[in-house]
């Protein structure tokens, strides 16, 4: 019989292995921009995926397939999104590993406070609050007197004050990455007024015509306006040309905390 004899190689060239690496994270201030993009440092990105890996060539793509320069570039700007890698053989270009490298960016807190409260002091206490909030967060609140000491006054969404002044909240997202925001709310102080018939000094005596004059000095630590008989309220506390008579006298705090009456 015939026959002949040949022989067959067979080859097996090793596919690159693609080394998960862990999600970068940044807060979306991480830049100083909320916009929700970051800027991430990608130097090391390759060398943790190649794991020192010789003969290969790597190809980033975003989420719809778009080529990314390789390698990514140093500083690589971006909202949250998965980047694919594969990475190829050059010794076969059959053979590709394939991974994600994903790419996230925290929100930063979203909530609400005013930048200023009214404190009256007749009230004793005054609640402060981060309205509204976006999501849930853990809160610290700081106090901060006339000399810039620093004291920490709460760790709830509301504290309940009873001092003027400066006061800052920082809220905090949950999970390592821990992005935060940061507001401040000025805390001014005013009271009621304390009027008595003492602070009523009347002169002129004319029969028709007198004046009145209430003294400021004991009313309180508010601005105040003054009025006579429910007329409109004026800046200065004396008032001339009044009829005798029974006269009320009111003394209305500027800023809202209330109208002190006396007759």
């Amino acid at each position: 019989s015939c026959y002949d004899e040949t022989e067959i190689s067979f080859i097996v060239d090793d596919t690159p292995n693609f080394y998960p690496i862990p999600a970068m994270v940044l807060c979306d201030d991480s830049d100083g921009i909320i916009d929700r993009k970051a800027v991430f440092n990608t130097q090391s990105i390759e060398s943790e995926l190649l794991q020192g890996q010789k003969n290969v060539v790597v190809n980033y793509r975003d989420d719809d397939g778009n080529q990314l320069p390789s390698p990514l570039p140093d500083s690589f700007t971006t909202a949250t999104t998965n980047v694919n890698v594969e990475i190829l053989s050059t010794i076969n270009g059959n053979c590709i590993g394939t991974g994600v490298v994903r790419f996230e960016v925290v929100e930063n807190p979203y909530f609400e406070l005013e930048e200023e409260s009214i404190f009256c002091l007749n009230d004793t206490t005054l609640d402060l609050e981060a309205k509204n909030p976006s999501n849930d967060y853990s809160y610290s609140w700081e106090y901060i007197d006339g000399e810039d000491n620093i004291t920490n006054v709460g760790a709830s969404q509301k504290i309940t004050i009873s001092t003027s002044g400066t006061y800052r909240v920082t809220a905090t997202t949950a999970g390592g990455v821990g992005c935060q925001s940061t507001k401040t709310i000025k805390v001014v102080a005013s009271e009621l007024a304390k009027i008595s018939a003492e602070d009523v000094v009347i002169s002129g005596f004319s029969g028709k015509e007198n004046n009145i004059e209430i003294k400021t000095e004991k009313l309180g630590i508010g601005d105040y306006e003054f009025s006579i008989d429910n007329n409109a309220f004026q800046d200065s506390p004396k008032f001339d040309g009044v009829a005798p008579g029974m006269r009320t006298i009111s003394v209305r705090d500027k800023i809202g905390c209330g109208v002190a009456v006396i007759e």
